[in-house]
């Protein structure tokens, strides 16, 4: 298969409805996982310990105070164990903004852990 074949085939499933249920699954997934962070073991444990280092590597790496703060906001949130009100009192920062970026986080975490069929759909990015 040619590449431009391949892409063309690539392009079709990341615009389908397919691709989209499968992110949202996979997304909620990876919430659920860090939703369960403080009792995790093993494995779980591991991965999640690889996600928050990989995605505080990535946050440093943008030297951006928004993106420090957005892994700050989701550390205190999953591995802490703060409310979202916590969080925002903590921070100084208002509830939305915590939701935000727990968010983008989340987003974030999608393509370390899945690589490309973490991107975010497309029909996402057009609204």
């Amino acid at each position: 298969m040619r590449p431009e074949e391949y892409l063309e085939q690539f392009f079709t499933w990341y615009e389908s409805d397919d691709y989209v249920t499968k992110y949202n699954t996979r997304r909620k997934a990876l919430r659920a996982m860090f939703e369960g962070y403080r009792t995790a073991t093993g494995e779980n444990k591991q991965v999640m310990d690889w996600l928050l280092t990989a995605h505080a590597e990535l946050c440093r790496k943008k030297k951006k105070l928004e993106s420090k703060r957005r892994h700050n906001v989701f550390v205190l949130r999953y591995v802490a164990g703060a409310s979202t009100k916590e969080a925002a009192c903590r921070l100084n920062i208002c509830t939305a903004t915590v939701c935000r970026d727990v968010s983008v986080v989340l987003d974030d975490m999608m393509v370390l852990a899945f690589g490309v069929a973490g991107l975010i759909p497309y029909e996402y990015i057009r609204s």
